[in-house]
């Protein structure tokens, strides 16, 4: 058990130190690389076309670069504001720790979950050295909580903010994402044994909400 004195104390000292990252200089390769991607999507008013020097870039869908280009819109170019999104993201994640641990377990154990995830070294990392993961570890976690929520609950707000969620991470960094939640949901129904969860008129609004 912790108190909430304690966590919020914990949860503080973890947020001032995203915020110094916010200032650091951004990091060769990916991270620069995508910053002045997003910031030609700003300044030629394209957004439709993704560009990587000369040559159109293929590799990844569009979605983390709209969120940078976005955020550069909102408040200049400038490397805080290219790592807005990513952060907003990992917050979301962290959030989504804790509703996951709740609904399974306890308060405490969400508490718990989201200082973990947090305070891992490759999320603290994520927030300085935004990527694409940044965006697609957000989302995910948030798609699988309340993927889980409906298998638990069976609500319909549930289900149509996975898939939501699901959608935004797969136009993150593709397939990866949707064999991630995937495997995570199949793993809770065979432990659970809510088959029939599966067998609603709600999963074809997921799918129209993922589509």
């Amino acid at each position: 058990m912790i108190s909430s004195l304690r966590y919020w104390f914990l949860m503080a000292l973890i947020v001032i130190v995203y915020i110094l990252g916010m200032f650091v200089t951004l990091l060769e390769n990916d991270s620069a690389q995508f910053a002045v991607m997003a910031m030609r999507m700003v300044q030629e008013n394209d957004f439709l076309n993704l560009f990587k020097g000369t040559e159109e870039y293929l590799d990844k869908p569009h979605m983390h670069y709209w969120l940078a280009a976005l955020s550069f819109k909102i408040f200049g170019i400038y490397d805080w504001a290219y790592r807005i999104p990513g952060i907003l993201s990992i917050l979301l994640g962290a959030y989504s720790c804790f509703g996951l641990g709740r609904l399974l377990y306890n308060k405490d154990v969400g508490r718990f979950s989201a200082l973990i995830f947090m305070t891992a070294q490759t999320i603290v990392l994520a927030t300085i050295d935004v990527r694409t993961d940044a965006v697609l570890t957000g989302f995910t976690i948030f798609s699988i909580w309340q993927l889980v929520a409906y298998i638990e609950k069976g609500r319909l707000g549930n289900i149509a903010l996975g898939a939501f969620a699901a959608g935004i991470a797969f136009s993150t960094k593709g397939q990866i994402a949707l064999l991630v939640i995937g495997v995570s949901l199949i793993c809770h129904l065979a432990y659970t044994r809510k088959w029939n969860r599966v067998l609603s008129w709600k999963i074809l609004l997921a799918i129209l909400v993922l589509a």
